[in-house]
């Protein structure tokens, strides 16, 4: 485990064999106790609700997965906290998979300018 920008990461096992899955994001231990957090001024905290179109996409992206279609995967997360990170599992290299990458990032800001419209 380590930290960068105030956040902690965990590896759970891509730099030492496991899974290839390396993940950027708050880790609820003794350091980062979820429940004792009070807001500077006085305002709510956020509450983290499940997102439901987001966990039916991932389900049905870990059955693809678990029947073999989804190989390898790059994964941009926005987290309940407003902070954002990326994860890298699996199979990678093709330049297929940067591409899409590429093509995704171009969508995302496309659907970012559409809203500020």
């Amino acid at each position: 485990m380590g930290t960068r920008k105030g956040l902690s990461w965990y590896d759970s096992g891509g730099l030492t064999g496991g899974n290839g899955v390396r993940s950027l994001a708050p880790m609820p231990d003794a350091a980062h106790p979820a429940d004792n957090v009070t807001a500077l001024r006085g305002g709510s905290l956020l509450a983290p609700t499940p997102n439901e179109g987001c966990v039916r996409y991932l389900r049905d992206l870990l059955a693809k997965a678990e029947s073999g279609e989804v190989v390898g995967l790059v994964c941009a997360t926005l987290h309940g906290d407003g902070l954002s990170g990326h994860t890298i599992a699996g199979m990678i290299g093709p330049n297929t998979l940067l591409g899409a990458v590429e093509m995704a990032k171009a969508d995302l800001m496309d659907r970012m300018r559409e809203r500020l419209e």
